[in-house]
């Protein structure tokens, strides 16, 4: 039997800090999520960090900008950044090998790509065949 070493399971990466920089009041609230991801795929997201502001995303300006932060996951090649306004529905927003991101409200949401909630890092995961 042949096994590859990256079928092997990576964990759920823990809730990540999220602080606001410039960026003051309680009319938004951002839910941002992680997961860790190797050769093979992906971990459920993490639990949600959360940051409150007064504007949405795309309309802030040089200087404001929320910083997310997250401990490491032991074999991680990468993590994948999810952000939403609705707790439960974040949509991807980039991927980076760090363990911080500063999110300035440039980068456009798929939109098409929600937090994931199961894990496919050892291996596809079906529903049904």
């Amino acid at each position: 039997m042949l096994f590859r070493s990256e079928y092997v399971s990576l964990s759920t990466p823990s809730a990540p800090t999220a602080t606001g920089t410039g960026l003051t009041g309680t009319n938004y609230t951002y839910y941002y999520r992680i997961t860790a991801n190797n050769a093979v795929g992906e971990t459920a997201a993490s639990v949600a960090g959360t940051e409150q502001v007064s504007t949405v995303r795309d309309q802030w300006t040089t200087g404001e900008y929320i910083t997310v932060s997250w401990s490491a996951v032991s074999g991680a090649s990468s993590y994948s950044i999810y952000v939403g306004t609705v707790a439960g529905s974040e949509k991807y927003l980039t991927s980076t090998t760090g363990i911080t991101f500063e999110d300035d409200g440039s980068l456009t949401l798929n939109s098409f790509k929600l937090a994931p909630a199961g894990d496919s890092t050892s291996g596809p995961t079906l529903a049904y065949m």
